[in-house]
């Protein structure tokens, strides 16, 4: 590679106040919508890209009041800057010096710090007061930590032109590129070359094929011998008219270009005829190729590619394909994703989340550190790959097993009403006690996060307070976090304590209702039922919990969604347990939601 994009600082660009973000040679931005991924992006083409766009005073920082920052503090100019930083680095590892070539390019103004040395520069734009644009400037950076610029000696005087970003938004379709000389496909179509005795060769082909499709087709036979007419009141003296079905000229090949694409053992389509999902992905490929195509022609280039959600229209087997493919794409890649499948197959280390912390983005990679490296796998084993939606939630409940799985959303929607995704708001069963990965990764990247556990066992108890242990809530410290919720029981057996004792008796009557046979079976099973029925109205709370339903764990799944409609279906208050509501208001006052019944206790603004 040569050289590898480190670090880019953007400040004063929209929803991005000041971040700084350190790129690897793929970088994945996750995180909600809104939270100014595609920002970053942007930011990174007026730096570096290839279609460099302008700005104006839209795309200033606007701080919750409503004011831009010269607004803020008269004595400061409204600026929007992006500084990009570049090392030397080669098969993966940065190296202390700039190869030869590199170090022509950029010159003197290489800097080191320590032994190692980069080259930084400043991209700036300045508003003039009362001017909506602004032109453009580049200087040099001296010291990455401290950049003081002086606008008079540090100018940038060097070319860029060697490194490349390219931009691709969301709404890519290839039978848009080929249409678009400018496209990376054009750009492709448009650099065909032949010998001179190859191109003439293929001409004259062109040339006979034309004729002999104008001379066999009736219709444009026809169409021809009428419109030479065109001559008589012309008078022009030429050959005529021609009607040329196919391209006349190789230099006109990419116009008429088409691609297409067999699926299966289908029949062979142009790729107008496939879905939107097949043309995106077509389209990235193209510039794949054309990627490789000009790193082939150039010994000194370094490309970058910014991508807005490769998983647009494309299925989820399609989606983790699509990262390998990415990954072997030369350069450096940057690339926003919505996709839980696609962040799965990341490594966990070129992972950036982005979110809001009110009017400014922050971003944040995950801090592993603590963990053993058995401890990194089972992270990327048990949480990104099979719970990565939690690096697109608001907030994230975790809970021990599949009984809470099947109840605490059920009991959330009652609350909101709505579904709780609606809400950004995830639930988790970490399968037993497997707290520790993902409150790691969640405290790391500052998600919101709730415990809601049984702590009812040894091994249960232990590993929630190992885990909290680990993002540095000690026992002594757990009853003052109000986001950790602790039963001490079960949670069918704290159904009991809460007072759902004749919600649980009617749970298990529905569940042993018999299934009748014949009219036979129906007589006895049902005498026998009704028996039963009136022995289990008659048990005391305690006596009920010793009943093989509510002791066993075969059962735990078939009745909880049975003694969830139950209690859910419920008035005056009692349709929530206490400690789930206590759990839900948590999260209204931590992410800030509506409450659907405006009662007074929840207002709280959106």
């Amino acid at each position: 590679m040569g050289i590898q994009v480190q670090k880019v600082r953007v400040e004063n660009f929209r929803s991005l106040k000041k971040v700084e973000v350190e790129l690897s040679n793929l970088t994945l931005l996750v995180g909600a919508n809104n939270a100014g991924k595609t920002s970053f992006l942007k930011a990174m083409n007026l730096a570096l890209g290839v279609e460099k766009r302008g700005v104006n005073r839209d795309d200033l920082f606007i701080d919750k009041t409503g004011k831009t920052i010269s607004e803020v503090n008269g004595n400061i100019q409204d600026k929007i800057t992006v500084d990009v930083k570049i090392i030397p680095f080669e098969n993966g590892t940065r190296t202390d010096e700039f190869d030869e070539k590199w170090q022509t390019e950029f010159g003197l103004f290489v800097q080191n710090e320590g032994d190692q040395g980069f080259f930084a520069y400043r991209f700036q734009y300045v508003f003039e007061k009362g001017k909506d644009e602004a032109k453009p400037d580049w200087f040099t950076i001296n010291n990455w930590d401290n950049p003081n610029i002086n606008e008079e000696s540090d100018k940038l005087t060097v070319s860029l032109k060697n490194i490349s970003l390219y931009f691709i938004d969301a709404q890519r379709d290839i039978q848009d590129d080929l249409k678009n000389r400018t496209s990376y496909f054009g750009r492709l179509a448009t650099q065909i070359e032949y010998e001179p005795e190859a191109l003439k060769a293929l001409e004259s082909s062109l040339a006979t094929l034309n004729e002999d499709a104008v001379e066999n087709a009736v219709v444009l036979k026809h169409l021809k011998d009428l419109l030479k007419e065109l001559n008589t009141p012309l008078q022009s003296g030429g050959k005529g008219i021609e009607i040329t079905p196919l391209p006349k000229k190789i230099r006109d090949l990419h116009k008429s270009m088409k691609i297409h694409f067999q699926d299966g053992n289908s029949e062979v389509f142009g790729l107008e005829y496939h879905g939107m999902g097949t043309r995106s992905w077509a389209s990235m490929l193209t510039f794949k190729a054309f990627v490789g195509w000009e790193n082939s022609k150039q010994s000194t280039f370094h490309s970058l590619l910014a991508l807005e959600e490769p998983e647009a229209h494309l299925h989820p087997n399609a989606q983790r394909h699509l990262y390998s493919q990415l990954s072997t794409t030369a350069g450096q890649k940057i690339i926003s994703t919505h996709s839980p499948y696609i962040a799965a197959q990341a490594g966990l280390e070129e992972i950036r989340y982005f979110c809001k912390n009110e009017d400014e983005t922050v971003v944040k990679g995950l801090d592993l550190s603590g963990l053993e490296p058995n401890e990194v796998q089972r992270v990327r084993r048990e949480v990104m790959i099979s719970k990565g939606e939690i690096l697109f939630s608001k907030a994230v409940v975790l809970f021990e097993g599949s009984t809470e799985e099947q109840s605490v959303p059920v009991f959330a929607k009652k609350h909101w009403g709505k579904e709780p995704f609606e809400l950004g708001v995830t639930f988790i069963g970490c399968g037993g006690n497997n707290y520790k990965g993902f409150l790691k990764i969640l405290k790391s990247l500052d998600i919101p996060w709730f415990v809601f556990s049984d702590y009812d066992k040894p091994q249960v108890i232990n590993g929630v307070k190992n885990a909290l242990a680990t993002i540095g809530i000690n026992e002594d410290k757990i009853s003052t976090f109000k986001n950790v919720v602790l039963l001490g029981e079960s949670f069918e057996h704290y159904l009991f304590t809460d007072g759902y004792t004749e919600q649980m008796k009617e749970t298990l009557i529905e569940f042993k209702t018999p299934i009748y046979e014949n009219d036979h079976h129906r007589s006895k099973a049902e005498q026998a039922f009704a028996a039963d029925v009136v022995r289990i109205r008659g048990l005391s709370a305690d006596e009920l919990k010793d009943e093989p339903e509510f002791k066993n764990k075969k059962y735990k799944t078939s009745l909880s969604p049975i003694f969830t409609r139950i209690i859910s279906g419920l008035s005056d208050g009692r349709d929530i347990p206490n400690k789930i509501k206590d759990l839900f208001k948590e999260i209204d006052k931590k992410i800030k939601i509506q409450h659907a019944d405006n009662s007074p206790e929840n207002k709280t603004q959106p």
